[in-house]
């Protein structure tokens, strides 16, 4: 897991430098607007800014990437699926070893950005935030 999480770091180019942004959309109730008005308020002041994006919902994902282009980098991930699609997301999907072990390279590759964008009510954000607080 440490060699794909150094493989995808170089890759992606993250830094310090990069807006790291934690899009969570199988829980919490938000929209996919809770995220980009937050982008958007970062791009009023920064238009050149590039984000990081680390999300469990492969709609938000595509919402974002198109929406933002070339300003957001994100990488071939696991999303979650739900088992019964006409259900809510409470209970509602596998969680697989690939699928934990992606995670885990998205919490690493998260945490080496400047965490801007967020909900904060996330627990994946708050582990990742204090990671990048140790490199």
């Amino acid at each position: 897991i440490q060699d794909k999480i150094d493989l995808e770091a170089v890759e992606l180019g993250l830094s310090k430098d990069m807006i790291g942004i934690h899009a969570r959309g199988t829980d919490f109730n938000t929209d996919v607007t809770y995220y980009t008005f937050q982008m958007d308020d970062i791009l009023k002041s920064n238009p050149d800014a590039k984000f990081f994006l680390s999300t469990d919902d492969a709609n938000y994902e595509s919402i974002i990437c198109n929406t933002y282009g070339e300003s957001v980098i994100t990488r071939k991930r696991y999303h979650l699926e739900k088992v019964k699609e006409d259900a809510g997301w409470d209970y509602n999907f596998l969680i697989t070893k690939e699928k934990s072990q992606d995670s885990v390279v998205d919490l690493y590759l998260l945490s080496k950005t400047n965490i801007q964008v967020f909900h904060p009510d996330s627990t994946f954000f708050e582990i990742a935030n204090i990671l990048s607080q140790k490199q």
